[in-house]
């Protein structure tokens, strides 16, 4: 069963204003852009939030504790599958959908959302976190992402972020999302570097284990002076200025553990 802790989150969150999906600034002249934006502002302020939830004990815990720390109304709705048949007379201000374990399919869903209520902000609370389903929500429109570990006061902090018209990551998502691009980023870095050879690769393993010039040759069977070379030529061809990028780079290709 999932729940909502108490706790308070060990870092802060990202909270960061939305650009070319969510301008906030209304355009001159009053166009029909600038009315949506303030006609969606004004929803996420003062409607109503739907909660979307297939677990009724998490629903009624979630639904108690938004009422006693927003004062918002909260309507209930049991699923994703179920929003089809839910009508209300006005859209929600904020859609929070539980999703336990996001998928890629979800965010054909939360696309569905969007265009169904427009004006809504939507937030997920999920159990785990994929970073790259997560880039994807957001992209789609997320305007809130929490664990549902977090506690409370968390949950508080981001639906009144998320009706001010700011995105709401909590600290959990904004390292996932970090760490994902890192590793990504120095995937492109050792694909777009010139590849090395068999015997490089032995030496830049040894290397990377800390062991000495001496060391190496004596276990490779090689001379001094042809592992100095080849010590030379990995750090020309790997652009690296020392041993320790010889090393980050043995780590990023998986040549030895971290």
């Amino acid at each position: 069963m999932p729940c909502i802790s108490s706790g308070n989150p060990r870092q802060a969150p990202a909270i960061v204003r939305p650009t070319a999906a969510f301008p906030t600034q209304a355009p001159p002249n009053d166009s029909p852009e600038a009315a949506r934006n303030r006609e969606s502002r004004d929803a996420a302020r003062t409607g109503a939030i739907l909660l979307v939830a297939r677990y009724r004990l998490f629903r009624a815990g979630l639904r108690l504790a938004i009422e006693r720390h927003t004062g918002a109304p909260v309507l209930e709705c049991d699923g994703l599958d179920a929003l089809p048949r839910q009508t209300t007379e006005t859209p929600p201000g904020i859609v929070l959908v539980y999703l336990r374990r996001p998928a890629a399919s979800d965010t054909a869903n939360i696309a569905g959302l969007r265009r169904r209520w427009p004006q809504s902000r939507i937030m997920i609370i999920s159990e785990t976190v994929h970073p790259s389903v997560a880039h994807s929500l957001i992209k789609e429109g997320v305007r809130g992402y929490l664990l549902d570990q977090n506690g409370v006061d968390e949950l508080r902090q981001a639906i009144e972020t998320v009706r001010q018209d700011y995105v709401y990551l909590s600290p959990e998502i904004t390292t996932s999302l970090l760490e994902d691009k890192r590793v990504h980023e120095e995937q492109d870095i050792i694909q777009t570097t010139q590849p090395i050879n068999s015997r490089e690769r032995d030496i830049l393993i040894h290397i990377a284990e800390g062991l000495r010039n001496k060391e190496i040759a004596a276990r490779l069977h090689l001379s001094l002076k042809s592992v100095e070379t080849y010590r030379y030529r990995l750090m020309k061809r790997l652009g690296c200025d020392h041993a320790a990028g010889l090393v980050r780079y043995a780590i990023r290709a998986g040549l030895i553990g971290p």
